[in-house]
């Protein structure tokens, strides 16, 4: 963990620009909560909190990543390009229901 010398880099002292992004993707990607990140960062529940909630408002502004409300979900053109699904199947191996006769 690297210390911020600039005041205006981030919002959090504690953590350094690329610290932040680390655990904002921790965050995103692992779906940990916010006292068990804190905990392997070694910072508080709440600069993990700030960190995320900063980060998040930075990239909402920016525009770039900000979703269509309900309206343009419900206009006919706009027509997805990609279809992503989840098509995993597990078999389940040695599968035999038990009944239990009284």
């Amino acid at each position: 963990m690297r210390q911020v010398t600039d005041k205006h880099s981030c919002c959090s002292k504690k953590l350094c620009l690329q610290d932040q992004a680390l655990v904002c993707l921790t965050y995103w990607r692992e779906y940990r909560t916010y006292f068990h990140i804190a905990s392997d960062w070694q910072v508080s529940e709440a600069t993990i909190c700030r960190t995320v909630h900063w980060v998040e408002n930075i990239l909402v502004n920016s525009g770039r990543f900000r979703l269509g409300g309900k309206k343009s979900l419900l206009t006919p053109s706009h027509k997805p390009k990609t279809v992503a699904m989840d098509v995993t199947f597990k078999m389940l191996v040695n599968f035999l229901p038990i009944c239990l006769i009284l």
